[in-house]
C-alpha cells in the first residue's frame, strides 16, 4: 500500500509541476505546504521544479524558486532562509548526506549546483565507485551573490556579504565581504575596496 502511496504522489508532483501561470504556482505553493517540512508565507514556485524527499527541506518566507529547480535531500537536509530567490535550473543536492544551509538574502543565479557529496577517488585497486563517499555541509551565510553557473562543494562556508563571480568553483571556505572567482575560486578583492 505504501508503494502506490509514493507512487500516485509521484504522478501528482510531476502533474503539478507543469502547471504554467500563477495558478501552477499557487498550486504548487499548496501542495509543498502540506509536504516540506517548513515553509514561510509568499513562496512562489515556478514551472518544472522537482523536490525530493520533502521532509528534510525547509523554505523562509517571501522567497523564489525558478524554473526547473531541482533539491534533493534523502540523505541531509536543506534548509533555505527568508528573501531568497534561486533562479532557473538551480541544483541543491544533499542526498547522500550533509547539510545545506543557505542564509536570509541570499541571491542564486541560474544553474548553480550546490553538492554536499564528493566521491573518495584515493585508491587504485578499488574503481572509484566502490570507494563511497566524501560529505561535508555547504553553509552560505547571509546577503551572498552566488552568480551563474557556480559550483560549491560540501565542506565549505561562505561568509555573509560575499559575492561569487560566474563560472567559480568554490572548494575552500569564503571570509564575509570577499568578491571571489575561478576554478579553484579565489579572492580577488574585498568588497569595501576600491
Amino acid at each position: 500500500m505504501k508503494l502506490i502511496v509514493e507512487e500516485l504522489l509521484s504522478y501528482l508532483n510531476g502533474i503539478i509541476s507543469w502547471i504554467p501561470g500563477r495558478l501552477g504556482s499557487k498550486l504548487r505553493y499548496f501542495y509543498f505546504s502540506k509536504r516540506l517540512k517548513k515553509i514561510g508565507d509568499n513562496v512562489h514556485f515556478h514551472h518544472g521544479v522537482e523536490i525530493d524527499c520533502f521532509e528534510n527541506i525547509s523554505i523562509g518566507e517571501n522567497c523564489g524558486v525558478g524554473a526547473f529547480a531541482f533539491f534533493s535531500a534523502f540523505g541531509g537536509e536543506i534548509r533555505i532562509g527568508n528573501e531568497v530567490f534561486l533562479n532557473r535550473n538551480v541544483h541543491i543536492n544533499a542526498s547522500i548526506g550533509g547539510i545545506i544551509d543557505i542564509g536570509d538574502r541570499c541571491l542564486i543565479g541560474p544553474n548553480v549546483v550546490f553538492r554536499t557529496a564528493n566521491h573518495n577517488f584515493d585508491s587504485i585497486e578499488l574503481p572509484i565507485q566502490k570507494q563511497g563517499h566524501k560529505i561535508d555541509n555547504i553553509i552560505l551565510e547571509t546577503d551572498v551573490w552566488v552568480a551563474s553557473n557556480v559550483v560549491l562543494v560540501g565542506g565549505i562556508r561562505i561568509g555573509k556579504g560575499s559575492v561569487i563571480a560566474a563560472g567559480s568553483v568554490v572548494t575552500k571556505n569564503i571570509p564575509s565581504y570577499s568578491v571571489v572567482g575561478g576554478v579553484p575560486a579565489k579572492i580577488i578583492k574585498k568588497r569595501n575596496e576600491k
